[in-house]
C-alpha cells in the first residue's frame, strides 16, 4: 500500500523510542512517499524535536536516518498542474501549505497519512477518499502479524 506521510507524522515518530508513528513508518507493509522538501522541514525542526523528545540528540539522529530511509522523496514539480490546482482547491480553506502532500496523494493514488487533525478533518468533510489514519495502519500491522503467526 502506498502512503503519503506528512511532516507531523515524521516529527511524532522522533519523540520517543516506541510510538505508533514510528511503528508504522518502520513497517515493511507500506511504501512511504513525501514531497522532497519534507526532509528539510524536519531538519529545521531539529531543535524543537530535541527539546520535546525523550531521547538524546544522537538517538534522534539515528532514528531520523531509519525513518528517512523508509520514505521515497518526490519532487512536487513532476506533479501535473491540474492535480496541483485541484489539491490547492481542497486545501485552500484548510491549510494551503499542505497542498503538496494532497497533490502527491492524488498523483500517486496513495493514501494520505497526516498527524494534522485540522487537515484530516477538513479533507474528510470534503469527502476526500485518500485519507488513512494512524490507527487504521496500526490495526493493519497488528492484524497482519496475527495472521502471520496463525499461518
Amino acid at each position: 500500500m502506498k502512503i503519503i506521510v506528512d511532516t507531523n507524522i515524521v516529527f511524532s515518530s522522533l519523540l520517543s523510542k516506541d510510538n505508533s508513528s514510528k511503528i508504522v513508518l518502520l513497517s515493511d507493509k507500506f511504501v512511504f512517499y513525501s514531497p522532497n522538501y519534507m526532509a528539510i522541514e524536519i531538519f529545521n525542526l531539529k531543535e524543537k524535536i530535541i527539546k520535546t523528545s525523550k531521547l538524546g540528540e544522537n538517538e534522534i539522529l539515528e532514528q531520523l536516518q531509519y525513518v528517512i530511509d523508509r520514505i521515497k522523496f518526490v519532487n512536487p514539480y513532476i506533479i501535473p498542474k491540474n492535480i496541483l490546482k485541484y489539491a490547492y482547491e481542497l486545501c485552500r480553506n484548510i491549510d494551503e501549505t499542505d497542498t503538496p502532500f494532497v497533490a502527491l496523494s492524488l498523483f500517486l493514488n496513495a493514501k494520505l497519512l497526516t498527524g494534522d487533525k485540522i487537515l484530516y478533518n477538513g479533507l474528510y468533510k470534503l469527502e476526500y477518499d485518500n485519507l488513512i489514519s494512524l490507527r487504521e495502519l496500526r490495526n493493519f500491522i497488528d492484524n497482519s502479524n496475527i495472521n502471520n503467526m496463525i499461518h
